[in-house]
């Protein structure tokens, strides 16, 4: 393995500029920003919810703007409200999954799959006029995300979790899968489960999902640390024990982002020349890249990871 203890010496705000740097796909800033930010932010404001106070300190609003910065103004509105109420959401089931509260966190989850819950009813009209592919898309990921968050932190908690168990349980907890389906509303794809079947888009999908979740560890070991928050590799790969395994646990995640990166952008290269693939497929393909690079570039600005 390869020498980064320069790299991991950086700085928190280093680290997340370093791997911007480090992921060369360019990145744009949505124009009806400042409008949506405006919108959602005073929504969510109404609300004497933590969760979604904290949402606003993230500015999620340049997040979504910068994860889909050629969404038309309706449709970057009701982007950033799903990605406000479903976050909310997230947050919730983790602060009481990380604190052994699960039942409590499987009874959110019942409601949320029974449609009983407050917000839903916004997520539900936010997107009603997505395409009837892409919203079943975007809910049956989103049902699995919330399920992984609590059996998650479940495992994590008892100790028994491989690393292969957490890749799959990590990349479902992060509702990445369900924000990727936001690509076929921003552009209104009409696309289909066939197409989006293709070995070779369903790999690139993952990999982005992937690379996002090692960044977000990468640039919380700190925070996490700090918190004694388990879903992070790096409590996997040292078992909680943070002394002197913790250097190179530290460099085999970055070293699995770099080969995740190179592998990511050479799976993009192969579906853009691909003969097999439908413009939409490719379209999806091209994309995904994007949203990690937007994902890399929202950090820089976002209070999300102060320890």
């Amino acid at each position: 393995m390869k020498n980064y203890s320069t790299i991991l010496s950086k700085s928190r705000i280093e680290m997340i500029h370093f791997l911007r740097e480090e992921m060369p796909v360019p990145t744009a800033v949505n124009p009806y920003y400042e409008q949506t930010k405006q919108i959602v932010d005073t929504w969510a404001s109404e609300f004497n919810n933590k969760e979604l106070n904290e949402l606003v300190l993230w500015d999620v609003a340049l997040c979504t703007s910068t994860l889909h910065p050629q969404a038309k103004p309706k449709v970057q509105k009701n982007i950033a409200w799903v990605y406000y109420i479903f976050s909310a959401v997230d947050e919730l089931l983790e602060d009481l999954s990380n604190n052994g509260r699960y039942e409590e966190a499987r009874e959110i989850v019942k409601k949320i799959y029974q449609w009983d819950y407050p917000f839903w009813n916004l997520a539900q009209s936010a997107i009603e006029d997505m395409r009837p592919g892409t919203r079943k898309r975007f809910f049956d990921y989103y049902f699995d995300t919330i399920a992984a968050v609590v059996t998650l932190r479940e495992k994590l908690n008892e100790g028994s979790i491989t690393v292969e168990e957490f890749y799959k349980l990590r990349s479902d907890d992060l509702h990445t899968f369900s924000c990727l389906t936001l690509f076929e509303y921003e552009h209104d794809l009409d696309i289909t489960d066939e197409e989006l079947d293709h070995q070779l888009v369903k790999d690139i999908l993952y990999h982005t999902v992937v690379l996002s979740w090692l960044h977000n560890d990468i640039v919380s070991f700190d925070r996490d640390i700090a918190h004694n928050n388990r879903a992070n590799l790096l409590y996997v790969l040292t078992n909680g024990n943070y002394g002197d395994q913790l250097p190179e646990a530290k460099a085999d995640i970055l070293q699995r982002f770099f080969d995740e990166r190179d592998l990511l952008l050479k799976l993009a290269q192969e579906a853009a020349d691909s003969k097999e693939l439908s413009d939409n497929a490719k379209t999806m393909c091209r994309l995904a890249p994007t949203w990690a690079a937007g994902y890399f570039e929202w950090s820089k600005f976002s209070k999300r990871y102060v320890v």
